[in-house]
């Protein structure tokens, strides 16, 4: 890391006083910011309850404010961003439902060994995987 955004961090003063006009939640964030520096060593990530604290504060404050009270720089709050973006847009867990297939004795006497036998498929879109048994183990 360059020797000027090393030091960058070390201007911050998130112990002065509070500016007339500066929101209290600013100088509240910049405390909560400068606790988790001094907890966690250097490039350790930035807690979720944190980032999203600095993105709902960004909405209320000038950018310019909120770099220098918490420490942040542009490209971390765009990243976050653009995280945040990408964790609505995508659902988190998908349940899928379970269909057991009729069992062997409902086939008829056509039934092979290979179709009673359990077998598990999976599909993925258009794709379709099966596992079953394959029958005793061949020699070699």
């Amino acid at each position: 890391m360059s020797r000027g955004l090393e030091s960058w961090g070390s201007r911050i003063d998130v112990g002065r006083p509070q500016v007339a006009g500066e929101p209290s939640e600013l100088v509240e964030l910049g405390k909560r910011f400068a606790r988790f520096r001094r907890e966690y060593p250097r490039g350790r990530r930035i807690p979720e309850d944190l980032r999203g604290a600095a993105l709902e504060l960004l909405r209320e404050v000038a950018p310019a404010d909120l770099y220098r009270a918490c420490g942040i720089t542009f490209g971390q709050v765009m990243a976050w961003k653009a995280a945040e973006a990408r964790s609505l847009e995508r659902p988190g867990v998908r349940v899928f439902s379970v269909v057991d297939e009729e069992p062997a004795s409902r086939l008829g006497p056509r039934a092979t060994a290979s179709a009673a036998a359990p077998a598990l498929e999976l599909r993925v879109g258009p794709w379709s995987v099966s596992v079953r048994l394959a029958g005793p183990a061949g020699r070699g």
